[in-house]
């Protein structure tokens, strides 16, 4: 259904299988600029060809849930490989502690509204 709404407005739904997560968005986000950041091991990465992209490991993943605001992106903290390699990529990154939030299985999306 979704796909046939946006379809008028020239966009395209591509179905993405996840495995091991709750959603796409728990190890994806958009970092800006033509760039993912990403936990390739959760799905076929390659549907992002077009995009640079920042590859976490599977121990980093929950690194991938981050948010790009205001021209840094914010990361959720203990994750300093994440933190260096989207710096490599221009990003200026802000580390949170959202730890008890992660007890949930919540993250930075999740705590998120950005308009």
């Amino acid at each position: 259904q979704v796909k046939v709404l946006v379809a008028d407005n020239g966009y395209e739904v591509i179905p993405v299988e996840i495995k091991g997560t709750l959603h796409l968005k728990t190890v994806c986000t958009y970092l800006g600029d033509g760039c993912v950041i990403m936990a390739p091991s959760h799905f076929d990465h390659t549907i992002f060809s077009e995009y640079r992209k920042v590859m976490v490991s599977e121990e980093e993943a929950y690194s991938a849930n981050c948010l790009a605001v205001n021209g840094k992106v914010v990361v959720p903290g203990g994750y300093p490989r994440a933190r260096e390699h989207i710096g490599k990529e221009g990003f200026a990154t802000m580390e949170v502690d959202i730890s008890e939030f992660r007890k949930g299985n919540g993250g930075l999306t999740c705590l998120s509204i950005i308009f």
